[in-house]
Formats: structure tokens, C-alpha cells, sequence
């Protein structure tokens, strides 16, 4: 599905000289239409829901991991314990932070080899 979508969106690109925006498949449909309020609409729909089809994978996957902890660990983990869930869905992030704090000053030993004491979790 993201491949047909790419396909469109580089032939509608480099043919009719068209943005790289979801708004560009919709041209056989709606002509020029996409460059005014229809368009803009079109795009703003777009941004909305991958950003709530990826917040809802996030927590799904969170947890998830949560009740497989509980199943394997039960003596150190609760399933549905909404403080790991929590953990589990902002450790990405704080590990991403730490890369690029690590390569922004300079490590020496880069993002990887920095030291473990200083990850949270």
C-alpha cells in the first residue's frame, strides 16, 4: 500500500510537476482543487491520522511488552501496570535524547559505547 502510494505520488511529481504531498494523488479526482482549501484539508487529514495510527501503535505495543513481562517475570512485573506502560513508551525517546546529546558534544566512543550508568532506565 505505501509503495503504490510512492508511485503515485513520484509520477504525479515528476510528470505533471505536482508537490511530494498526499494532496497530489488526489489530482485525477479533483483537478486543480488540490491547491486551494480542499487540498490543504486533504493534507491536514493526512498528518492527523498517521500521527493517531502511530500513538495507537505505540500504546498497543506497550502494552503488549507489559503483558509479556507479566507473564514471564510475575514475582516483578503487574499486567496492566500503567507506570511501565508509561516506561515502555518514552524509553525510545530519552535514548534518542541521549544519542544526540552524545553527538552533538562529541563523544569520543560515539552513541553507542556511551556510558549505561547514565540511561535512566
Amino acid at each position: 500500500m505505501y509503495s503504490l502510494v510512492g508511485l503515485l505520488l513520484g509520477v504525479l511529481a515528476h510528470r505533471e510537476g505536482l508537490p511530494m504531498a498526499i494532496r497530489s494523488c488526489y489530482y485525477p479526482l479533483i483537478g486543480n482543487r488540490i491547491f486551494g482549501w480542499l487540498g490543504d484539508l486533504i493534507d491536514i487529514i493526512a498528518i492527523v491520522t498517521s500521527l493517531m495510527s502511530v500513538c495507537a501503535k505505540a500504546g498497543l505495543s506497550a502494552q503488549l511488552v507489559n503483558t509479556g513481562m507479566a507473564d514471564s517475570w510475575p514475582q516483578y512485573f503487574e499486567e496492566g501496570d500503567k507506570n511501565l506502560q508509561v516506561c515502555l513508551l518514552f524509553k525510545p525517546f530519552l535514548q534518542q535524547k541521549r544519542s544526540n546529546i552524545s553527538l552533538s558534544v562529541g563523544h569520543p566512543l560515539g552513541p553507542h559505547r556511551a556510558d549505561p550508568a547514565d540511561d535512566p532506565l
